[in-house]
C-alpha cells in the first residue's frame, strides 16, 4: 500500500508541471519582439472590427502586455463603465496585445467601445460597444 501511494505522489508531481507548460502554448509569450507602435497598427485595422469615435472625448492607443489590461482600463473615466471582461484563454501574461478605447457623450449619455487585438497576429481577441 505505502509503494502504491509513493507512486501516485510521485506521478501527481511529475504530470503536474506538463498539463501547466502547454496553458500558455496556443499563445506564448512575445514581450522580447518588435511590433509597430499603436498608431502605426491602428492605421491597418479593418474598420469593420474597430474604429475610434470620431468625436471622442477621451480615447487610449497602446501596445501593452496582457497582463496590464486591467491597468489600462482602469484609466477610463469612470463615467463610461468600462470593464475588462476579456475571455483570451490561452494568452500568456507576457503576450503584446494593442488596446484602443474611445468614449464619448450623447446627449450627457456615455458610450464607449474598446477593441484587443494580438500584436503577433493582429487578430481582435475582444471588442465591444456599451452605453452606459
Amino acid at each position: 500500500m505505502k509503494k502504491i501511494t509513493i507512486m501516485c505522489i510521485l506521478i501527481f508531481v511529475f504530470i503536474m508541471p506538463l498539463a501547466h507548460a502547454d496553458e500558455f502554448e496556443k499563445y506564448p509569450g512575445n514581450a522580447d519582439k518588435n511590433f509597430p507602435s499603436a498608431d502605426m497598427f491602428y492605421q491597418k485595422v479593418n474598420q469593420n472590427e474597430y474604429t475610434e469615435y470620431p468625436d471622442s472625448v477621451y480615447k487610449i492607443r497602446e501596445k501593452i502586455l496582457y497582463k496590464d489590461l486591467n491597468n489600462v482600463f482602469s484609466l477610463v473615466p469612470k463615467q463610461f463603465g468600462t470593464t475588462t471582461d476579456i475571455n483570451a484563454d490561452g494568452y500568456n501574461p507576457e503576450r503584446q496585445v494593442y488596446v484602443f478605447i474611445s468614449a464619448k457623450f450623447v446627449n450627457k449619455k456615455p458610450f464607449h467601445q474598446h477593441a484587443v487585438f494580438d500584436a503577433e497576429t493582429g487578430r481582435m481577441i475582444s471588442g465591444g460597444k456599451q452605453l452606459q
